[in-house]
């Protein structure tokens, strides 16, 4: 065997040992990552002059040829991984000496050798503020002007009884630049690649950069963790979003744009800058129509790197303006199925629904919790009519602004500005201040709208639990509720001719208490549920059978008892990534799992509310909650039951991960 003068990285964790081992675990694969997407890694890897050592809580790289590979490594792989206020952050330390390559057990490349056991011991004197070079490597970094200036005193430390010569090396990052003062934040689908690998990249730049960067991969899952993302999403200047088509099913990053967005309408920042992975399709479901009014740019490959950076950096320091909206028809598991999607499966509601619609029944109510597919059959339930030649009139108050909200006359207005524009009318839209916001709201619908509408008009309200803690929440629903009191009161007037559907999810009595004035309590009231076991099974069937046996179904329903988005989304976990059920299960309620980002959410909105996150304290502790926690929990989709006396929790991963990180 011939010895080799070998450049040798040695990075590892502060404070690792104490950490649980499910953070160990997301702390190796960000190392993992931020190597994966190292240039001068690459770089040396294509033409076969590094070689990669695992060594438990870190890595080592040992590096041939150019001496300056392993110290550009060094300082990449640090930046990409550390971040203000980080708990373990990495310490690294760079030593050239002789090594001997040999193969280990596994039939890996690996070496040994001075070259190799000095790079730990200069790791150990690291704290990780600063990349830590041995006296043997700073004699080389002296000889190039640009390193030479970085390198501070000698300092003599012992380690494992040797007295070790070391130099902290200032990394050009920490000198000020340009982009000092400016807070990016970066929201991304976790362990979706090559979202991972761009974000390692675009989060080294950006601090090369002198900007200061917040990414929540690093942090543990609590209370504190829900507080720190919204707080550091407000007080960004800009939000970079990686888009790929796997970021459009997540949750945790719906939530995250929609606070980012929602700061944005009221402060005028953080720019929302959405970078499109993969594709250069915009992505569809929630996530696309939330940034479908920002310009997008777009990375599909390594090569893109460079130009997308310069785009970047350019909108950073000067914002672009907003385009007209982009709509792109992507199936994404979550929000509403297409029409035409083949994985919708029709339950009992649907064909009540139908039936409601064609008997133009005055107002049709559709209650359910949390992703139970109400939208997905208001869309079918509103095609039904646009066959049938009826007008249409949707309001999707999810998507109205807090300033449309605010008061009763500004949603009036709102409103009918949609009437107008949805249905193509010519008419003004005529205010008269002492009439009054709900005389002047109906005297535009009897009086503008449906005398212009042939025949009948469905006016179909999503997500209407909007509305219900504004002080105005009575007086509307009170109108509501008289339009349909006046049917049987004027059996030839115009309101035989207006279907209300109305879809809702809290439980309306806990804001509007007086009967008379709800229309919650009249009309066709629907209820729906999570699915059947049998509905599972036709799902099941649709997927080409991912779940191969009936004991596979079973345990399967155990596990998401019917949820309608996380059966979807287990389901297409299975053929498209191939993982088994097995697989599925043991990570189920993990944060590293595949339902992780949804679970996370939950903890996100529990975390902000300290009345529901009691309540599920106490339900975990086998008692019996408050009714009103009881109602909002089973709206959010957390629980389910009748009554406050059967109240549990919706399916088994809710329970199991709660209980891991509230108890």
């Amino acid at each position: 065997m011939n010895a080799e003068i070998a450049f040798v990285v040695a990075m590892d964790r502060v404070r690792s040992s104490p950490q649980p081992m499910e953070r160990k675990a997301a702390m190796s694969s960000e190392l993992t990552e931020a190597i994966g997407a190292c240039p001068a890694y690459l770089a040396a890897k294509e033409v076969g002059q590094v070689i990669t050592l695992d060594s438990g809580d870190g890595a080592a790289l040992v590096f041939f040829g150019d001496p300056l590979s392993a110290m550009h490594a060094a300082l990449e792989v640090q930046r990409a991984v550390n971040y203000p206020g980080c708990h373990s952050p990495l310490r690294v330390g760079v030593h050239t000496g002789p090594v001997i390559r040999r193969t280990d057990v596994a039939g890996k490349p690996n070496v040994d050798g001075h070259g190799i056991d000095m790079a730990f011991r200069a790791m150990a004197v690291a704290d990780g503020s600063a990349v830590v070079v041995t006296e043997a490597y700073a004699a080389i970094l002296v000889a190039f002007e640009e390193w030479a200036a970085r390198l501070n005193e000698p300092e003599d430390h012992l380690v494992k009884h040797d007295r070790v010569s070391v130099c902290r090396v200032l990394d050009a990052a920490q000198e000020p630049k340009a982009g000092d003062g400016l807070r990016v934040s970066i929201v991304y689908k976790r362990h979706a690649q090559p979202d991972g690998a761009l974000l390692a990249k675009l989060e080294a730049r950006l601090r090369a950069g002198g900007f200061r960067v917040f990414v929540d991969r690093h942090m543990s899952i609590g209370v504190e963790w829900a507080h720190e993302i919204e707080r550091q999403l407000r007080a960004s200047d800009a939000v970079i979003a990686l888009l790929s088509d796997r970021a459009g099913d997540s949750e945790m990053m719906l939530y995250e744009l929609q606070t980012a967005c929602d700061e944005r309408d009221k402060s005028g920042k953080p720019a929302i800058l959405p970078v499109r992975v993969g594709s250069d399709a915009p992505l569809g479901g929630e996530i696309g129509r939330l940034v479908s009014r920002y310009h997008y740019f777009h990375w599909s490959r390594s090569g893109d790197d460079e130009r997308l950076w310069s785009e970047i950096d350019a909108a950073l320091r000067k914002p672009p303006d907003p385009p007209a909206s982009l709509v792109a028809p992507i199936e994404q598991p979550g929000g509403a199925v297409p029409l035409d999607s083949p994985y919708y499966i029709e339950r009992s509601t649907d064909a009540q629904f139908a039936e409601a619609i064609a008997r133009r029944d005055s107002i049709v109510l559709l209650k359910g919790a949390r992703q139970m597919g109400k939208t997905s059959l208001l869309a079918r339930g509103l095609n039904a009519g646009r066959a049938r030649g009826w007008q249409i009139v949707l309001t999707d108050f999810q998507t109205f602004s807090s300033s449309q909200l605010e008061t009763d006359e500004r949603l009036y207005r709102s409103l009918m500005h949609a009437f107008r524009t949805q249905l193509k009318l010519d008419v003004d839209l005529e205010w008269n201040d002492w009439l009054g916001a709900n005389t002047n709201l109906e005297h535009f619908i009897q009086t503008r709208v449906l005398p212009q509408v042939d025949g009948h008009l469905i006016w179909a309200m999503d997500e209407a639990d909007r509305l219900f803690s504004r002080p105005y929440a009575g007086d509307f629903f009170g109108l509501v509720r008289s339009w349909h009191n006046r049917r049987p009161l004027e059996p030839q007037g115009s309101w035989q001719r207006m279907t209300m559907a109305i879809s809702y999810a809290t439980e309306a009595h806990l804001f509007i208490t007086d009967l008379n004035q709800s229309p919650f309590n009249v009309g066709t009231r629907l209820g729906l549920t999570d699915f059947s076991v049998d509905q599972v099974r036709a799902l099941n069937d649709l997927y080409g059978k991912a779940l191969r046996t009936e004991e596979e179904v079973r345990q399967f329903f155990d596990l998401l008892n019917g949820q309608p988005y996380l059966t979807r989304r287990a389901l297409d976990e299975l053929v498209r990534d191939g993982h088994s059920l097995a697989q599925v299960i043991e990570l189920a309620d993990h944060d590293e799992g595949i339902f992780g980002d949804h679970l996370r959410r939950i903890m996100v909105a529990l975390s902000n509310d300290s009345t529901l996150a009691t309540a599920v304290l106490t339900l975990l502790g086998g008692k019996s909650i408050e009714s009103e926690p009881f109602y909002r929990l089973r709206a959010g989709g957390v629980i389910r039951g009748d009554s406050v006396a059967t109240a549990t929790f919706r399916c088994r991963i809710y329970e199991t991960y709660l209980r891991r990180h509230l108890s």
